[in-house]
């Protein structure tokens, strides 16, 4: 049987993979803003270990004649579920205010080749492809790039590289790959009905790294990103939003504060997948203007054509499940509507002294994506989440809002108790780490001299092993159709239901151990 560990790294390095047509996702290729024709040009390109990008580049149907003064590009980085269907919005912001976008699948990713993602330590290289790329057309002047979540990692990955990047808007990071997987174990079985010791946690966590790097390729120690900015110097507009029980928001606030460049921080009312709000965008706007057209410190002119567009999707779209017209220029009709929201946002800048600004303001919530994508089942999306695809996302589980989370002083007392006392509270402990086996459990206490730690690895690795095996069969009996059908369903939902699946699992076996017991 699949053990939930397994399911959980695959949801790290192989997530519902981004399906879509491009004749139906994406603007174009002759599209309309306000009046201008807009085209997207397609192509391929070769990123990171030979895998074939797909991309797309939207620019002025008309092309720019000046060599002297060359229009800017952004780059789109989508988050580990995503795609480029989810930079439609960004184009329609960016376009009217004379920016051209490039957007791509990244490898192991939508439409492009590869069988898994890496979270940005492989991402960096096809970053690296595509602007190399721009450059070599000699049709664009400054780049910048926009990451989400995974992107946004990846983001600060290459501008520490590269310093001629302009500016990154980076919404949603990870500071640190390590520390998001020992939250996302610790949120695992934060709803035990036994308190799970912290080196039980740790022996789980070294199994993951482990299981990621054979089977991704990639050391999860070399995504300690907190580590790389410090020596980053260019431009930051750091975005998160304050719900966000995923990746939480106290990484980008780490990511901030140890930014060495100018940087500003914007907090908006949100979680890591909500449609964002109007004043996200405006900020993304103006920071850009700034920092692509700095001979003008972005003009009023180029500011106020891409407020144009943001109003003109306000006005065409609601917040969920718009018309046609956020993913096809001016094309159809969509409802009005959004959500309140509430934002603060601080700004340091660097050889001019601190300088912090905060307060608050209302907007309403930018429209969807386009429709006609699906998940990796083939299933059509409606969540509202970003570009309208249903995303697990770019962590795994944690916590509903409000939960308690056992921490360092809690394991500890629990750590001892389990490692000095007798064999049921090991077991007891083994129940709440996911292990339904009572039998298993025993005799892999068994096999390791009732080494509690041992015995953890121990279960992981059989996990893992018969994971393998179940991989290699070609038939399957109803136990391999309804783990089939069990990861459709995990395909169709969102983590918060998949992390209160995992407890309530968590919670009913270890009530079937007791009972077992009487």
């Amino acid at each position: 049987m699949t053990s939930t560990w397994t399911k959980l790294v695959n949801l790290v390095i192989r997530p519902p993979r981004s399906q879509y047509d491009p004749r139906e996702s994406l603007p174009g290729p002759r599209f309309r803003i306000g009046g201008v024709y807009y085209a997207r040009e397609d192509l391929d390109l070769e990123g990171a270990d030979g895998l074939r990008l797909a991309c797309s580049h939207y620019r002025p149907e008309i092309p720019h004649r000046d060599p002297t003064s060359l229009p800017p590009c952004v780059v789109y980085l989508h988050g580990n579920s995503g795609s480029r269907c989810d930079a439609v919005d960004v184009a329609r912001l960016l376009l009217p205010s004379g920016v051209t976008v490039f957007a791509f699948d990244f490898s192991g990713s939508g439409l492009s080749e590869g069988e898994h993602v890496a979270l940005g330590a492989r991402e960096v290289r096809d970053v690296a492809a595509v602007v190399a790329h721009l450059r070599s057309t000699g049709r664009v002047g400054l780049v910048g790039l926009w990451g989400q979540s995974m992107g946004a990692v990846t983001a600060l990955l290459y501008a520490n590289r590269d310093p001629s990047v302009a500016g990154i808007v980076l919404d949603s990071p990870f500071s640190s790959l390590n520390q998001l997987m020992l939250e996302l174990v610790d949120g695992f079985v934060a709803g035990s009905a036994v308190p799970v010791p912290l080196f039980a946690k740790k022996a789980a966590l070294g199994w993951m790294r482990s299981s990621v790097k054979s089977r991704a390729g990639f050391d999860v120690d070399d995504l300690d990103v907190i580590d790389t900015v410090d020596s980053s110097f260019c431009p930051a507009l750091f975005a998160h939003g304050v719900e966000d029980d995923f990746i939480r928001p106290a990484h980008s606030e780490a990511l901030f504060e140890k930014y060495a460049g100018d940087k500003e921080y914007l907090a908006f009312d949100g979680d890591h997948n909500s449609p964002r709000p109007a004043a996200f965008f405006d900020k993304a706007l103006v920071f850009f203007m700034r920092a692509l057209h700095p001979e003008s410190g972005g003009s009023a002119t180029t500011i106020n054509a891409g407020a144009g567009a943001v109003r003109e999707l306000l006005a065409g779209g609601g917040a969920r499940g718009g018309g046609r017209r956020g993913a096809r220029g001016d094309e159809g009709e969509g409802e009005g509507g959004g959500t309140r929201t509430e934002t603060e946002t601080r700004t340091e800048r660097t050889g001019t002294g601190e300088e912090r600004t905060a307060g608050t303001g209302t907007g309403t919530g930018f429209p969807s994506r386009s429709e006609g994508r699906s998940n990796a089942s083939g299933r059509s999306n409606a969540s509202g989440g970003p570009g309208g695809v249903v995303r697990v996302r770019d962590v795994l589980a944690s916590p509903s809002p409000g939960e308690a989370r056992p921490g360092e002083a809690e394991a500890r007392p629990a750590a001892s108790s389990a490692a000095s006392g007798g064999r049921r509270e090991r077991l007891d402990v083994l129940a709440a780490m996911g292990f339904a086996s009572e039998a298993a459990n025993a005799a892999a206490l068994d096999a390791c001299g009732d080494d509690l730690d041992a015995a953890v690895a121990r279960l992981l690795d059989a996990a893992d092993g018969d994971d393998d095996d179940a991989r290699g069969e070609t038939g399957g009996g109803s136990q391999s159709q309804s783990q089939g059908g069990m990861m459709d369903a995990m395909a169709d939902a969102s983590d918060a239901d998949l992390a209160r699946a995992i407890r309530l699992s968590l919670a009913d076996r270890s009530g079937d151990a007791r009972r077992g017991r009487g």
